[in-house]
C-alpha cells in the first residue's frame, strides 16, 4: 500500500502527540459556543524569517476573514437554523503548512477525546486535558488560507473523515478526489484563473511574456497551468523563475531578488516594457517590488498578477510605484456596505471575541492601548503611516479599512455547513427546534464527517451578497473572476476594470484597451512568411516569404502545392486551382476570329474576280482551276483559327491536326502541280515537236488530288492510332488548363512534314520555270512564300513551347496560320488581282508572253555561237549562202530573206555612199543579222522593248524588225516570248575573214507547242 509523505508526515505528528500525551494551549485561539463546533484555521499572524509566528498581524486573510466568520456565524443562527446555534474556534497558521497542521492536531484530539472518553488522554500532572470547545464536536474545518497549508491538513483530515472547506486555497492539486476526498473549497480552481489570466493576455496581444513564481505547490501549479495554457494560444514565455518560498538569511534573500530582476531585465518587449506574471503570495511580493524600487526600476514592468496578492494593500516603502498599474484576478469581488459597516464599528471595547483584534488595532494605528487616546481612533478614518526615519503621520488618503473584496467567500464555507447541518436536522430532527437526542448521538459518530461530506455536495443557497451557490463538480466554487488594476495616483488603491464569468468570456474596460500596447519581441509574420525563431530568444523571430506557390505546412517550415493545387488565402494549405481553357470569348480569340473571318470575306472576293475574269489571259495563264485549289486552302488556313480557339475536346484536337496539315497540303500540292507542267510545257527537248501528255485541267486536278490523298491518309492514320485527347496542365501552380494532349509536345509538327515536303519540291520547281514567259514565271512569288513559310516555322516552333501561357500559345498558333495564308494571298494573287482590276491594258496575250533577260553570244567564233544551241527551246544551223550573198551585193542597199518555216534571217548591206535608205543613217558595209519571229504561238511580229541594253550602244540604227546595227560591228537584238537574244557581229578585217568564218544564222523553235489555253 502506497501511502502519500504528506499522510506520514500527520501520523508521526499524531503519533508523538500520543506519546507525550501532552494537551497545553500555549498560544492565542478564538472558541465562540455553540451546539455544533466549526473550526477554523487562519493565518492571523506572518511568519517570520526561519519559522514560526511573527508579531505582525494579517489584515485580509486573517482579521477580516475572521471577522466575516464571526458575521456571518451570528446571522446564521439567527435567520437559518432551526433552533440551534453554531459554534466556532479559530486557531492561528501563520501562512505556515507545519504551523497549520500542528493546530489542526487540536481539533482531531478534539474528535477523539468525545468518542473514547476524557479518560483516554492525561497530562503529565494527572490532570484532565482542556476542551477547546467545551464538550462539543468539531463537525467541519474551514481554511486554510494558502494551498500548501490546505494540502497538509486536507491529508490530515480525511483519515478522521473530517471535512474541509477552504475560502482561498486554488491549486489544482486539491481537485484530486482520489488524495483530498474530503476537501471542498468555495473559490474557483487555478485552473480556471489560467484560462482567464492566458485570455486577458490573448486579448490585449501581450504574447511575449515572462514568469515568476513562489516554491510553493500554489507557486508551481498554478504557474504550469499559465504555461500550459499560453502556449495552445500563442503566447511565449520567454523566461520564467522559481522563487523560494522560505531564506535563511536576509542576504539570501536580496541576491534571490536581485538574480530575478537581472534575469527579467534581459526580455524587454518591442515597447521597451517587461511584462510578468506573478505567481507568489503578497509577503513575497512586496519584497520583490522594494527590490526593484531600490534599484531604479520602477514603470519599467506590466504586472500581471494571480489572486494570492490581488486587491492587496501595499505597506512597503516604494512599493505602490512599483505596482502601480499592476493587474490582476481575483475570484469575483464584490462589496458588502452591511460588512464594512459592522465591521468598522468594531473596537477593542466592543469586540471581546476575537483573540487577536486588540493586536491589530494597535497595529493600524500604531498606538498602544494602554494610551488614553489610543481607543480613539476608528476604523472608518485614515491609518497611521509609519515611514523609514522613525516618524510617523497619519495619512491623507488610505483608511485604516480595506475592504477584501472576497469575504463573502469565507461567509460562504460556513453558510454552506450551515445549510448541510440544517439538512441532516430536518431528517434527524423532524419537526423539533434545536438538536435532538438522536442527533446529539449521531454528531460523536464515526461517520457522521462522511454525511455531512454528502450534505454538502448538495446544497445550494443565495448568499449575502445576492449570489446563488453551489458546489460545481461537488467540490469547486463557481469560476467567476474581476479583473482588477493598481493605481497608485490619489488614493493607492484597486479598482475593478473587467469581469470573467464561467463561459470564458470577458467584459473590459474599453478605455483600458484602448490605452495598452501590445507585448511582443518581433512583429507578427504576415500571411505566407514563414518564422524562424531566434538562437537567442525562444520568444523572437525573423519572418521569412514562403515562394508563391507555397504553403505553410508548420509556422516554420514552407512547403510547394502539388501540381492542380495552389495556396489558400491564409496560406495554410492548398486547394485546387480552378480549371481555365480556351474558348471563343476570349479576348485573343475575338480578335483572331474577327481577323480570320475579314480574311475569308477577302479571299472569296478574290475568288469571285478569278472566276468572272477566268477567260483572260493573265487569269488563264495561272492556271484558274489550280487557282481556285490554292484559294481552298487559303481558306482552310483562315478557318483554322475557329478550331484552335474551341473548347478543347477529342472532336476539337482532332479537327486542329486534320485542318492544320490539309490547309497547307492543299496550296502546295496545287503549286506543284502548277509548276510541274509549266515545266513540262517549256522544257521540249529535241528538234522535233511532241505531244506532251497529263497537262489538261482534268489531269491536273486528278494530279493534285492524288497529292492532297496522301496528307488525308496520314492524319486519317493517325487519329486511328492515337486518338486526340485532352489533358490538364500546370504552368505554374496558379494555373490549370484544359488543352490539347497534341500541344504539349511536338505532335503538331507532324501535320506540317508532308506539306513541307511539298513547299520543298514547289521551290524547286519554281527555280526550273523561272525562264518561262512572264505570265507564267511565279519562281519568285513560290520562293517568296516558301521561305516565308519555312521563316515563320521555324521561329513558331521554339517560341510557342517556350511559352508557359496557353492562352498565347494558341494565339501564336492562329497567328502563324494567318501570315501563312496572308502571304500566299499576296504573293499568287494579288499582283494578278491588281492587273485585271486597275490595269487591264496590260492584261493581253502579248503581256503574258512577254520576256525580260538579256543573253548575249559572239558570233566570230562556232565554238561560241554554238552556245545558241544550249538555249531551251531554239536550235542553231548554218548557211554558206551567207557568204555569197554578202558577195554579190552592190554597193546599193539591198536585202535578202532566209526563212525557216517560224523563223527568218535577212541580211544588210550598203554601198559605200553616205545615204540614208529607208531613213536610216548611214552605216559601214558590215553585214547584219536579224531574227525575226514570223509565226511562233500565234505571234507575227517580235516586240522591241522600249529600252534595251542594245539600243543603248552607239552608232546603232533601228532597223526592220528589231535589228540594231552599229558602225565596226552589228548587234542584232530580238526580244521573243521565251528569251531575248542580243547577237554580236565582228566586222570585215582586211584579209575578209568575215566571209569564211561567220555564216548564216538560223534560230528555229525545236518543237511545235500546243496551244493550251495559256
Amino acid at each position: 500500500m502506497i501511502i502519500n509523505m504528506q499522510t506520514l508526515r500527520a501520523l508521526s505528528v499524531l503519533f508523538i502527540v500520543n506519546i507525550q500525551l501532552v494537551h497545553t494551549l500555549n498560544y492565542k485561539y478564538l472558541n465562540l459556543t455553540g451546539d455544533l463546533i466549526i473550526g477554523g484555521l487562519l493565518p492571523m499572524h506572518h511568519l517570520k524569517e526561519g519559522g514560526g509566528c511573527s508579531e505582525t498581524i494579517v489584515e485580509n486573510d486573517g482579521i477580516q476573514a475572521l471577522e466575516g466568520m464571526l458575521y456571518a456565524i451570528r446571522k446564521i443562527n439567527s435567520e437559518v437554523l432551526p433552533g440551534f446555534k453554531l459554534g466556532l474556534v479559530v486557531m492561528d497558521t501563520c501562512f505556515s503548512d507545519t504551523v497549520a497542521l500542528d493546530r489542526t492536531m487540536k481539533f482531531i484530539m478534539q474528535k477523539i477525546k468525545m468518542q473514547q472518553g476524557s479518560n483516554f488522554w492525561t497530562c503529565p500532572n494527572g490532570s484532565e486535558p482542556v476542551a477547546i470547545a467545551d464538550e462539543n464536536y468539531v463537525v467541519g474545518v474551514i481554511g486554510a488560507t494558502s494551498s500548501a497549508e490546505s494540502i497538509q491538513v486536507a491529508s490530515l483530515l480525511r483519515l478522521f473523515k473530517i471535512p474541509q472547506i477552504s475560502y482561498r486555497s486554488t491549486t489544482p492539486e486539491l481537485s484530486d478526489k482520489g488524495r483530498y476526498d474530503y476537501f471542498k473549497r468555495t473559490v474557483p480552481s487555478d485552473i480556471y484563473q489560467s484560462k482567464a489570466i492566458v485570455g486577458l493576455l490573448r486579448l490585449l496581444n501581450w504574447t511575449y511574456i515572462t514568469g515568476v513564481f513562489e516554491d510553493s505547490s500554489y507557486g508551481e501549479q498554478g504557474f504550469q497551468l499559465v504555461m500550459k495554457a499560453a502556449s495552445q494560444n500563442d503566447i511565449c514565455v520567454a523566461y520564467s523563475r522559481k522563487m523560494k518560498r522560505y531564506f535563511s538569511s536576509e542576504e539570501e534573500k536580496k541576491k534571490e531578488m536581485n538574480d530575478i530582476v537581472d534575469a527579467l531585465n534581459a526580455h524587454n518587449n518591442t515597447n521597451g516594457k517587461i511584462v510578468v506574471v506573478l505567481y507568489a503570495y503578497l509577503d513575497l511580493v512586496e519584497v520583490l517590488f522594494q527590490t526593484i524600487y531600490e534599484r531604479g526600476y520602477s514603470g519599467r514592468y506590466i504586472w500581471v498578477g494571480s489572486d494570492a496578492w490581488a486587491a492587496r494593500e501595499f505597506t512597503k516603502a516604494g512599493v505602490q510605484m512599483v505596482a502601480d498599474g499592476a493587474i490582476a484576478l481575483l475570484p469575483l469581488a464584490k462589496e458588502m456596505p452591511d460588512f464594512d459597516k459592522y465591521f468598522t464599528s468594531l473596537t477593542p471595547d466592543n469586540n471581546k471575541d476575537n483573540s487577536w483584534f486588540k493586536e491589530y488595532w494597535e497595529q493600524v494605528f500604531n498606538c498602544s492601548l494602554s494610551a488614553k487616546d489610543c481607543t480613539q481612533h476608528s476604523l472608518a478614518q485614515p491609518k497611521v503611516q509609519i515611514f523609514r526615519r522613525g516618524s510617523s503621520r497619519r495619512g491623507n488618503g488610505t483608511r485604516a479599512y480595506q475592504p477584501d473584496l472576497n469575504i463573502y467567500f469565507v461567509m460562504d464555507a460556513v453558510l454552506a455547513y450551515a445549510h448541510a447541518l440544517k439538512e441532516i436536522h430536518s431528517v434527524e430532527c423532524p419537526g423539533v427546534n434545536g438538536l435532538c437526542d438522536r442527533m446529539k448521538q449521531n454528531v460523536s459518530q464515526q461517520n457522521f464527517g462522511t454525511r455531512v461530506l454528502t450534505e454538502l455536495e448538495k446544497v445550494e443557497f443565495t448568499n449575502f451578497i445576492g449570489l446563488k451557490f453551489k458546489f460545481i463538480n461537488g467540490s469547486e466554487g463557481q469560476s467567476r473572476y474581476s479583473i482588477m488594476q493598481y493605481n497608485k495616483m490619489g488614493t493607492p488603491q484597486w479598482k475593478p476594470i473587467g469581469t470573467f464569468d464561467e463561459n470564458s468570456s470577458f467584459v473590459l474596460d474599453e478605455n483600458f484597451i484602448s490605452m495598452t500596447k501590445e507585448s511582443i519581441c518581433s512583429a507578427p509574420c504576415k500571411v505566407g512568411e514563414a518564422l524562424i525563431t531566434s538562437r537567442t530568444d525562444k520568444c523572437c523571430w525573423e519572418c521569412n516569404p514562403c515562394g508563391e506557390a507555397e504553403y505553410l505546412s508548420t509556422i516554420s517550415v514552407c512547403k510547394r502545392c502539388s501540381d492542380g493545387t495552389r495556396p489558400d488565402s491564409n496560406r495554410t494549405g492548398c486547394i485546387s486551382t480552378e480549371e481555365t481553357y480556351m474558348s471563343h470569348e476570349n479576348k485573343y480569340a475575338i480578335v483572331f476570329c474577327v481577323l480570320s473571318t475579314s480574311a475569308i470575306i477577302v479571299t472569296i472576293c478574290v475568288g469571285v474576280i478569278y472566276y468572272r475574269k477566268r477567260e483572260t489571259p493573265i487569269i488563264k495563264a495561272t492556271g484558274t482551276e489550280m487557282s481556285f485549289v490554292i484559294l481552298s486552302g487559303v481558306i482552310f488556313s483562315y478557318a483554322s483559327s475557329f478550331i484552335f480557339v474551341a473548347y478543347p475536346s477529342p472532336a476539337s484536337c482532332g479537327g486542329t491536326r486534320l485542318i492544320l496539315g490539309l490547309s497547307y497540303s492543299l496550296v502546295y500540292a496545287a503549286i506543284l502541280v502548277k509548276t510541274n507542267r509549266i515545266y513540262r510545257v517549256f522544257n521540249i527537248k529535241g528538234n522535233q515537236p511532241k505531244k506532251l501528255a497529263m497537262i489538261s485541267t482534268q489531269s491536273q486536278l486528278l494530279i493534285m488530288a492524288g497529292v492532297v490523298v496522301v496528307e488525308v491518309i496520314i492524319l486519317v492514320m493517325w487519329i486511328i492510332f492515337k486518338p486526340p485527347d485532352v489533358t490538364n496542365i500546370y504552368p505554374d501552380n496558379f494555373s490549370n488548363i484544359l488543352v490539347c494532349k497534341d500541344s504539349t509536345d511536338f505532335s503538331y509538327l507532324g501535320a506540317l512534314v508532308y506539306p513541307f515536303i511539298l513547299m520543298i519540291i514547289c521551290m524547286v520547281y519554281g527555280f526550273l520555270t523561272r525562264k518561262a514567259p512572264d505570265g507564267f514565271n511565279e519562281a519568285r512569288h513560290i520562293a517568296f512564300g516558301s521561305y516565308a513559310f519555312c521563316v515563320m516555322w521555324l521561329a513558331f516552333v521554339p517560341i510557342y513551347f517556350s511559352i508557359q501561357n496557353n492562352t498565347v500559345r494558341i494565339a501564336c498558333l492562329c497567328l502563324a496560320s494567318f501570315i501563312n495564308a496572308t502571304v500566299t494571298l499576296l504573293t499568287l494573287f494579288f499582283q494578278k488581282v491588281y492587273v485585271v482590276l486597275c490595269h487591264p491594258e496590260k492584261n493581253t496575250r502579248e503581256s503574258v508572253m512577254t520576256r525580260k533577260r538579256m543573253f548575249t553570244i559572239d558570233t566570230s567564233d562556232l565554238d561560241k555561237l554554238s552556245a545558241l544551241s544550249k538555249i531551251r527551246g531554239y536550235s542553231v544551223s548554218t548557211f554558206n549562202s551567207f557568204a555569197q550573198t554578202r558577195k554579190n551585193s552592190k554597193r546599193s542597199s539591198s536585202e535578202q530573206h532566209l526563212s525557216t518555216k517560224d523563223l527568218s534571217i535577212s541580211t544588210i548591206s550598203h554601198d559605200g555612199r553616205k545615204e540614208r535608205p529607208n531613213s536610216f543613217p548611214e552605216i559601214s558595209s558590215s553585214p547584219a543579222v536579224m531574227l525575226e519571229l514570223s509565226d511562233f504561238a500565234n505571234r507575227n511580229s517580235l516586240d522591241i522593248p522600249a529600252r534595251g541594253s542594245c539600243r543603248e550602244r552607239k552608232n546603232t540604227v533601228k532597223v526592220k524588225d528589231g535589228t540594231f546595227i552599229r558602225n565596226g560591228s552589228v548587234k542584232a537584238f530580238a526580244t521573243t516570248s521565251f528569251y531575248p537574244i542580243c547577237l554580236e557581229i565582228p566586222s570585215e578585217n582586211e584579209n575578209n575573214e568575215v566571209k569564211k568564218k561567220n555564216p548564216a544564222i538560223v534560230v528555229t523553235p525545236t518543237d511545235e507547242v500546243e496551244d493550251t489555253g495559256y
